[in-house]
């Protein structure tokens, strides 16, 4: 073997066996002069190789010679003195695996794969050979397998934590246990290397083991140093070192080493059931020193920014391995923590935006930047970003576990967990609020450049695409997002579209107010301009998301001028009355009284009646057309001008511009209608009128009679209006509640809308009496409606100015 391995130069441990043809043929013809069996030459080779530990012989080479030798054994055989030298070879064998796994650290050390390798064959070799029926004929009256090697892994364990306290001897019994313990716990950390390969050859939980020596020695240590009578003992050592401050905390630093080490060879173990709680004796002493640790944590981290413009990540991961016994204690050092960590985090974010303002990048910027600055602007705020994004270490402060903990104890409601939670959404708002004003000042430079191009997009010839038109202000807002999008974070870069966007809005915003009542189209080429660029920042929501542009109230408020500006004057007029009955319906009070309408549209009926008989509140029973007493009808001439002094203004006559095919009738009564007179009453009276009124031009206004000093008039009056079966979309009976005046003009009490769509007999609407309608009284908004705004605004559209006209008589 040793001429075939330096032949091959090869390690030994790389044979397998392969002799070279010389030397097979020379073995056998020894094998065939000493009539040896294959069962004999199975054994010498076992012999051979097996005495070849000590060069490095394979484990797994020598597991198959010992499977050939296991396979080809017969009982009665072997004579004794065969037996005898088997024996005495697996005796040294045996012995062999056992120190190397008493050494098996050392031996086999994790960081190698052919070492795990090695004692993976070296187990599969001795669990084959301890549990063969060979073995036991040569070796009898010999302990388990199992066992064996269970009590060889706490040989092991109890050497290597022996020969730990003999390297961690030291003068300070505090630096002896810190190094006591970060040997131990470097041995339990290889747990994960060596016990599957224990659990999978020889079915041995090779951690429980090894934890359990190496846990009760540590108790036998800790033990006898709290029962040590010496001056310098442990307890009173750890006790000194919690108290002491005039050594720059360096005992403060080995107290806390000593708290991390014992928590990580706890976290070894295996899982104890919930409420099976340990005791901690010194649990106390930690303690105190966390307590002293977040004050000194606090002064160090500021100095440390101060010195290297650099935060200490690790404050919240150390935090959160420290385990405090005292739950009050606890929340009260981490308000601590937190306001620590969120002042450290301001004062970063003001030092490097303030470095970045001393190179060069405050004050007016000019269009052109270097560069090199802008690099420095987008590190400045990449720094910004992640210190903020640090700041995302909720979970990590476990406040929901400990306010149930500090409710079950105190009995007190955990407001502190609030005020946690609080201080770090304003350090976080804080920093997004300074990085916006950075990122706004990049952006700021280009104003004069992006209003030139929206003068050209509003301007343009309308032979000239709205796209083409654009194109210059996404050019110049393309170029600034390219030379920032391979540098900036991705959330820093959804700002700077943000702040484009930002200042966009008001320069579009300034030329739709200082354009009004063009022509429609105007507004619709910018309206279309608007969509383009939000689907330019929206980016194939890659940009700012669609949520954003709804959140954002100048969008929305420019989307919507832009909207009400590109709408015809009809479909405003329409969309006015509609906001007004809505507003009816929304209203949930009855502030100025209420109406109560009965309508009816009779198909039967081609004349126009004026009747005042009918009174409201009292039931009304007929089938097409409810019968009318002989009262007089009313064919007066109006007596003046004015909407308020007009009578009735029906006629019984056929309206000449619609077809006489229909009517439609009303009764009118009030309640609780709101004094405007100084004697606490009213003289209400009721203006009727068809709205839209370009819809119905020939339809005359009604008015009831005045009632004298009431708050809850009946008026008794019926109206009858010729008008189509067929509504538009937008068909309303506008109701004015007016208080009459003598020596001054009628004051306005209240107006009400009904929706014609509701009136029975109309459309697809079934019924063939009629039906009360509980109109609540409102009282227009004292601020101008958006719609009205722009109707205004169009000084040469005659539909909108006579209707803003009705509008300014009505009230």
């Amino acid at each position: 073997m040793d001429f075939a391995t330096k032949i091959d130069e090869a390690p030994v441990s790389a044979f397998q066996g392969e002799l070279p043809e010389a030397a097979i043929t020379i073995l056998h013809q020894h094998a065939v002069q000493g009539d040896l069996t294959e069962l004999h030459q199975a054994l010498c080779s076992w012999l051979a190789y097996s005495s070849m530990l000590n060069i490095g012989i394979s484990y797994s080479f020598l597991f198959d010679v010992l499977s050939d030798l296991i396979s080809k054994w017969v009982p009665l055989v072997l004579d004794k003195d065969d037996e005898n030298l088997l024996g005495d070879s697996f005796t040294s064998f045996d012995q062999h695996c056992r120190i190397a796994i008493t050494d098996h650290r050392t031996r086999f050390p994790t960081n190698r794969r052919e070492a795990l390798d090695s004692i993976a064959n070296l187990l599969r070799c001795m669990k084959l050979m301890r549990e063969s029926s060979l073995y036991e004929k040569c070796v009898p009256l010999q302990r388990s397998f199992d066992a064996t090697l269970s009590a060889q892994i706490e040989m092991s364990a109890e050497a290597y934590f022996k020969k730990a306290m003999e390297s961690a001897t030291h003068d300070d019994p505090c630096m002896e246990l810190s190094s006591l313990l970060h040997s131990v716990n470097l041995a339990c950390a290889k747990f994960s290397s060596y016990d599957p390969i224990f659990k999978a050859f020889a079915g041995i939980d090779y951690a429980s083991i090894s934890y359990y020596q190496f846990d009760r020695m540590l108790e036998e240590y800790l033990c006898s140093e709290l029962m040590s009578e010496n001056a310098t003992d442990l307890k009173s050592s750890l006790v000194e070192a919690s108290k002491r401050d005039d050594d720059n905390g360096r005992s403060l630093i080995t107290l806390i080493k000593i708290h991390f080490a014992l928590l990580e060879f706890r976290s070894y173990r295996a899982p104890r059931p919930m409420n099976d709680e340990e005791s901690d004796e010194w649990g106390f002493i930690f303690d105190r020193a966390i307590g002293k640790w977040v004050d000194l944590v606090r002064v160090r981290a500021f100095a440390r920014v101060d010195l290297s413009c650099q935060l200490d990540a690790a404050i919240i991961a150390t935090w959160e391995r420290m385990r405090i016994s005292d739950v009050r204690l606890r929340v009260d050092l981490t308000e601590k923590v937190v306001q620590s960590i969120c002042k450290i985090a301001e004062y970063y974010v003001d030092k490097i935006l303030a470095q970045l303002a001393s190179d060069g990048f405050c004050g007016d910027l000019q269009v052109f930047i270097p560069g090199a600055l802008l690099s420095l602007f987008c590190a400045a705020i990449n720094n910004a970003e992640q210190v903020r994004r640090s700041l995302l270490f909720h979970d990590k402060l476990h406040l929901d576990e400990i306010a149930i903990v500090y409710q079950r104890v105190t009995q007190c409601e955990p407001k502190w967990k609030t005020e946690v939670e609080k201080e770090v959404d304003d350090c976080d708002k804080y920093i997004s609020e300074q990085i916006d004003a950075t990122t706004d000042r990049l952006t700021r430079r280009l104003s004069s450049q992006l209003k030139k191009h929206v003068f050209h997009l509003a301007w343009s010839p309308t032979a000239c695409a709205v796209e083409n038109a654009i194109k210059p202000l996404t050019d110049v807002l393309d170029a600034e997002l390219s030379s920032v999008h391979r540098t900036l974070l991705h959330k820093n870069f959804v700002r700077v579209m943000l702040s484009q966007l930002n200042t966009l809005i008001p320069l579009l915003q300034e030329c739709v107010d200082e354009n009004p009542g063009l022509e429609p189209v105007f507004y619709q080429r910018l309206y279309d301009g608007c969509s383009i660029l939000t689907d330019f920042f929206h980016a194939d929501a890659k940009g700012i998301s669609m949520e954003t542009f709804e959140n954002l109230p100048a969008y929305q408020k420019l989307m919507s001028t832009l909207s009400l500006n590109q709408t015809s004057t009809v479909q405003l007029i329409e969309q006015y009355y509609k906001d007004l009955l809505k507003e009816q319906s929304d209203v949930s009070e009855c502030k100025y009284g209420i109406l109560n309408v009965r309508a009816y549209y009779n198909t039967n009926s081609q004349t126009l009646v004026i009747d005042d008989s009918a009174t409201p509140g009292r039931p009304l029973h007929n089938s097409a057309r409810p019968a009318l007493p002989n009262r007089t009808r009313h064919h007066s001439a109006l007596r003046g001008t004015t909407l308020e002094d007009s009578p009735v203004l029906c006629r019984t006559r056929q309206c000449p511009l619609e077809p006489a095919v229909s009517s439609l009738s009303w009764m009118i009564g009030a309640k609780q209608v709101i004094p405007l007179d100084s004697n606490g009453l009213s003289d209400p009276f009721v203006i009727t009128e068809l709205v839209p009124r370009m819809r119905y031009p020939s339809q005359p206004l009604a008015r009831t009679r005045v009632v004298s000093k009431s708050l809850n008039p009946i008026f008794d009056e019926t109206f009858e209006f010729h008008i189509p079966n067929k509504i538009p979309a937008v068909a309303m009976v506008h109701f004015i509640v007016m208080d009459h005046d003598f020596l001054r003009s009628n004051d306005f009490a209240g107006e009400a809308f009904l929706d014609l769509a509701e009136v029975p007999g109309i459309g697809t609407t079934a019924g063939s009496a009629l039906r009360q309608f509980n109109l609540i009284l409102i009282h227009p908004s004292k601020k101008e409606k958006a719609s009205t705004a722009v109707l205004s605004s169009r000084k040469d559209d005659k539909d909108a100015q006579d209707f803003v006209r009705s509008l300014n008589a009505v009230y």
